[in-house]
């Protein structure tokens, strides 16, 4: 095409084309499509803030709801405190406020309110002035309260705690959200700027002009929670692309008309070229919010000489927004695959957890629950395992009879069960008092085989004296001689009755590792309450024997080690190890106690010996018996660093 001919084009073009495009960017560009744009991402934005709100509710909601056993716990260990109940009672004010300012400083509560009867005792910190004390959340000219509590007998125990903005940021976990606890004289905030003017409409937090995505639970008649989606990031972005949006369109549009009116042909030329480029940023930038409103967040718009395009700052704001909502992205994303393994490690602890657990949701549906309380749910049912009071139920599961101990701790509108196996503690009661009475029966038979033996010395050393006196008499002789050999019989016989002054039983087979196992669980609390770590490896080995002596063998040692290490300084270990060589069983006790001194270990198996304060000095002698009438072998190694008890049976099955 000829340059004339190129000119009369432009001409044509001048004459037809401005009228087009004012008529388009009116019809179409300024209205249409920003109306079809700001509906794409105010949609787009609002259905994302509900997920994410829907998604950090349950969790917000737990915390702040956890927070309420918190108190309930701190009441209930006020209440299990006689001396403190007691207090209360005889009216000792200042003992019990002394006592529970110390409690309150070294927690996060503020008050404590203790009631006997319908009087109320002692009031200490910050607990607020309510008509009707019970569990829930209040409010007076202070604030809005938390208040939990228990009760026992006569005495009612609360705990108190004043919601402000730091308690509320200390229970989200995501900077995209906003918790308010919203009552009638007061409205506590998360953030400080948060609501200038607050309005709620359907499941909408309407304020300075924004309407935030959010979910509210309602705590009591008049205070309700509110989680809300921090929309105004946002908003703010979509208002600056609608403001940048309309601003370069009107400017694009009169710098255009005044071109074509008043500039050469071939400045139009270069004017039409120019806005051909805009004209194609502009369809970048709808492609870019476009593929925004369909969640891919990936988009970055490139285009050439940036710094001098006119839309550089709707490319910015395009660029930004996608970046942010890409971070928020990958930050929802990462805290759903936090929760996701806090939820496995839970229901992990839940289903291995020697006690029985089930907790039942608002609707009286289960929520959680694992595999020893499905059986014993099982057995008892869910209506009375719901309703009835705590008690204990004898209950046949897996083929063995087992006392189980139900309790039950009623939580804000919900219900959890637990469930603890008791029948091994029973057994264990049952070891322990046996055990007794087997020390008891061995001091009885040591100190009788003393009482008798005693006259029996007294009546030999006579019989020889008077057979000393009527030498030559020989029936004289004859019956001393006979009375004497009576006397080394009975003599004789309390020894053996006084070495085995135990209760029998027969011979079964019995599982060494369950044997030591029970022991330990006896022994538990006294283990705990010294910090003592515990290392037990073992095999199944089984042995013909006993079963009450080697519950007495055992019990000796390790009651011993444990006793050892009750006034060590410094870390305290103790190592039980059961093994199988051949035919053989071999039990090492080992603890890192101060030791045996050298000059006792020569005794350590004599009756009576020991080093304690209160011992009767016949423990580890009952060891030395019971192993050898075992057929076994004992040998004991010690030094300063502690000492090595080593055990040997043969027979092992």
């Amino acid at each position: 095409m000829t340059l004339k001919k190129r000119f009369i084009f432009i001409i044509l073009l001048f004459v037809f084309l401005p009228t087009m495009l004012i008529i388009f960017n009116e019809t179409y560009i300024t209205k249409y499509i920003f109306k079809e744009l700001s509906g794409y991402t105010e949609k787009t934005i609002d259905d994302f803030g509900f997920e994410v709100v829907n998604k950090i509710y349950p969790t917000a909601l737990n915390n702040f709801f956890e927070y309420s056993n918190y108190l309930k716990n701190f009441s209930l260990n006020i209440l299990d405190n006689q001396r403190i109940i007691d207090y209360s009672k005889y009216g000792l004010v200042n003992t019990v406020k002394k006592y529970l300012e110390e409690l309150l400083n070294s927690s996060s509560i503020d008050g404590v309110i203790i009631i006997v009867g319908d009087e109320i005792k002692i009031k200490i910190g910050d607990f607020p002035n309510i008509e009707d004390i019970d569990n829930g959340y209040f409010e007076n000219e202070k604030g809005i309260y938390m208040v939990s509590g228990a009760k026992k007998d006569d005495v009612e125990v609360y705990s108190s705690m004043k919601i402000d903005r730091f308690f509320l940021d200390s229970l989200n976990l995501s900077s995209i959200s906003l918790i308010s606890i919203i009552g009638e004289k007061h409205k506590v905030f998360q953030r400080n700027d948060y609501y200038n003017y607050f309005d709620i409409e359907n499941n909408y937090v309407i304020s300075n002009g924004y309407k935030y995505p959010s979910k509210i639970e309602k705590l009591s008649e008049n205070i309700i929670f509110v989680i809300s989606f921090d929309i105004s990031q946002l908003s703010s972005i979509q208002n600056k692309i609608k403001d940048v949006f309309f601003e370069n369109i009107s400017s694009n549009l009169n710098i255009s008309l005044l071109i074509w009116i008043f500039i050469s042909p071939f400045l139009i030329y270069f004017a039409l070229f120019y806005f051909g480029k805009n004209i194609e940023t502009l369809e970048l930038s709808i492609r870019a919010i476009k593929d925004i409103a369909k969640g891919n967040f990936d988009v970055n718009i490139e285009v050439e000489d940036k710094e001098n395009n006119r839309y550089k700052d709707l490319i910015d704001s395009i660029n930004v927004l996608s970046e942010n909502l890409s971070n928020m992205r990958n930050e929802i994303d990462k805290n759903i695959k936090t929760l996701e393994n806090e939820k496995n490690t839970l229901k992990y602890l839940v289903n291995n957890l020697y006690e029985g657990i089930i907790f039942f949701d608002l609707d009286g549906s289960i929520k959680a629950e694992n595999d020893f309380g499905k059986e014993v749910l099982k057995e008892i049912g869910e209506s009375e395992l719901k309703n009835s009071k705590n008690k204990i139920y004898s209950l046949r599961i897996k083929d063995e009879q087992k006392l189980i101990e139900v309790s039950r701790n009623y939580l804000e509108n919900s219900l959890l069960v637990l469930i603890r196996d008791i029948s091994l503690e029973k057994e264990m009661n049952d070891l322990y008092t046996l055990n007794e009475k087997l020390v008891e029966k061995e001091k009885f038979g040591r100190i009788a085989a003393h009482e008798i033996r005693n006259p029996l010395n007294s009546m030999y050393l006579n019989l020889q004296y008077l057979k000393m006196e009527f030498e030559g008499n020989k029936k004289i002789e004859e019956i001393s001689d006979l009375i004497m050999d009576q006397i080394k019989t009975i003599d004789s016989i309390v020894g053996e009755l006084s070495s085995r002054a135990i209760i029998e039983s027969e011979e079964k087979k019995v599982n060494i590792k369950s044997v030591i196992s029970q022991i330990l669980n006896l022994l538990k609390y006294k283990i705990l309450e010294n910090s003592i770590d515990i290392e037990f490896s073992s095999e199944n080995v089984y042995l013909n024997a006993n079963p009450q002596r080697l519950n007495q063998l055992f019990y000796n040692l390790i009651n011993n080690a444990v006793e050892e290490l009750e006034n060590k300084e410094g870390s305290r270990k103790i190592k039980i190890n059961i093994s199988r060589n051949i035919d053989n069983v071999i039990i090492i006790i080992q603890d890192n106690g101060r030791g045996i001194p050298e000059e006792y270990k020569k005794n350590i198996f004599n009756k009576p010996f020991t080093t304690k304060k209160y011992g009767n000095g016949i423990g580890l002698f009952i060891v030395h018996s019971i192993v050898k009438e075992l057929n076994g072998e004992i040998n004991l190694l010690s030094s300063n660093t502690g000492t090595k008890v080593i055990l040997e049976f043969k027979g092992a099955i």
